[in-house]
C-alpha cells in the first residue's frame, strides 16, 4: 500500500497548492484482497461530496465494475489508471462511469 499512500500524498499536495484541502485516510477496506461491496457502507456514512481512492488491483477494477453495475472484468485498471464515477448514492450499480484513463506507453 506504500505506492497508493504516496499517490494520495502527491494528489493532496497538488490540490493544496490550488487551495483545496484533502485529508488522507488509510483503510483496510480498499486493499487488493478486500471485498468491494464492503466499501459502500463506509462511503454512505462518510457523507462526503467527493472521494478519491488510491488502491491496487484487483480491488479497484472489481469496485468499479460493482459500483457501475458492469460485468466482472469490464474495467481493468493498470498502474496509474484513473476513473471518474458519479453517483447520487454510493451503492452497487448506482455509479455512472464518466471516464476511464490509462497511461500510454
Amino acid at each position: 500500500m506504500v505506492r497508493a499512500q504516496q499517490t494520495a500524498q502527491i494528489v493532496r499536495d497538488i490540490l493544496a497548492a490550488q487551495g483545496i484541502n484533502l485529508s488522507i485516510k488509510t483503510t483496510d477496506l480498499i486493499t487488493p484482497d478486500s471485498d468491494p461491496a464492503g466499501l459502500f457502507d463506509s462511503l454512505q456514512t462518510a457523507n462526503l461530496n467527493a472521494v478519491l481512492l488510491a488502491s491496487h488491483q484487483p480491488f479497484v477494477g472489481d469496485f468499479i465494475d460493482l459500483f457501475c453495475g458492469s460485468p466482472s472484468g469490464a474495467h481493468p485498471m493498470n498502474t496509474s489508471s484513473m476513473a471518474l464515477i458519479e453517483c447520487d448514492v454510493a451503492a452497487s450499480a448506482c455509479g455512472e462511469l464518466r471516464w476511464l484513463r490509462h497511461v500510454l506507453g
